[in-house]
């Protein structure tokens, strides 16, 4: 169990630090490119972390990670689309 309570530390931990880091990205003067690109970057790194430390689906079924892989480059390509 202490573990588990480790991995769960250094995964909040770091959707912290990306969200902050986003934030700041966001209000500093970047091209809109280079900050759609870091945004994206970011978004997804969070999502794999939740959907892997918190759904538990690093234990799950193959077709599960494929499905959110999907997911994921269906969303940066949409995101580049309407940039």
């Amino acid at each position: 169990m202490k573990h588990d309570a480790k991995h769960n530390r250094w995964a909040l931990a770091l959707l912290v630090l990306l969200t902050a880091v986003s934030g700041f990205v966001a209000s500093g003067l970047i091209g809109k490119t280079v900050l759609v690109v870091m945004l994206g970057i970011a978004t997804s790194t969070k999502v794999l972390v939740v959907v892997c430390q918190y759904m538990e689906l690093k234990k799950a079924h193959g077709a599960w990670l494929v499905l959110v892989g999907l997911i994921l480059v269906a969303y940066l390509a949409l995101l580049f689309l309407f940039r």
